[in-house]
């Protein structure tokens, strides 16, 4: 079996410290979050150690689903620069949370779906012509926050062919039983 850590549990740490700590506890993955003070990273530094990367588009101030077009616009180059880092980093998968529901936007429900729809298509397509995987997280139970349902991040995963990250502690705490997460591959 393979075990990764996500950084997210030493940030703010410096990455070589991370990598130091989880390659002498022989783990073999480390997800990064690709924003500050992870965006940018020294490839020598990765050549020096043993574990590899997946990759975790930027949480902060993302919106995949915005009815902004210039907030939309530039939350989808920001998940590409994860997409070519990834690539830069020799990392095959990345990990990118669905838009969520402006605080305006419960009254235009529908044109928020259809934005993150087609956010979520152009990336699939572009982690395609990178040759990256792009997997889509469930997200946890917040109320703003999109596909919290795994059956709905399946469906839309079906329609932009796409993988999904299924996070159990988010799904566990939306409900879904362990037999019912694993019925969503």
């Amino acid at each position: 079996m393979k075990i990764g850590v996500s950084n997210l549990a030493f940030y703010p740490q410096s990455f070589k410290e991370i990598l130091e700590y989880l390659e002498a506890q022989d783990v073999d993955f480390c997800e990064i979050i690709n924003e500050y003070p992870y965006n940018e990273i020294d490839e020598d530094l990765l050549e020096s150690y043993k574990v590899k990367l997946t990759v975790h588009a930027p949480l902060s101030d993302i919106n995949l689903a915005s009815h902004n077009q210039s907030i939309r616009t530039s939350s989808i180059k920001e998940v590409k620069k994860s997409m070519d880092r990834a690539v830069k980093w020799d990392s095959d998968l990345v990990v990118v949370h669905p838009g969520s529901m402006p605080v305006l936007g419960k009254k235009i429900e529908e044109k928020i779906f259809q934005h993150n729809l087609e956010s979520l298509q152009e990336l699939a397509s572009y982690a395609e012509d990178c040759g990256v995987y792009m997997c889509v997280e469930n997200m946890p139970v917040i109320e703003s926050l999109l596909f919290q349902d795994l059956k709905e991040l399946h469906s839309l995963l079906e329609k932009i062919n796409a993988y999904m990250t299924l996070d159990v502690g988010h799904a566990h705490n939306s409900g879904f039983s362990p037999e019912e997460m694993v019925q969503y591959p």
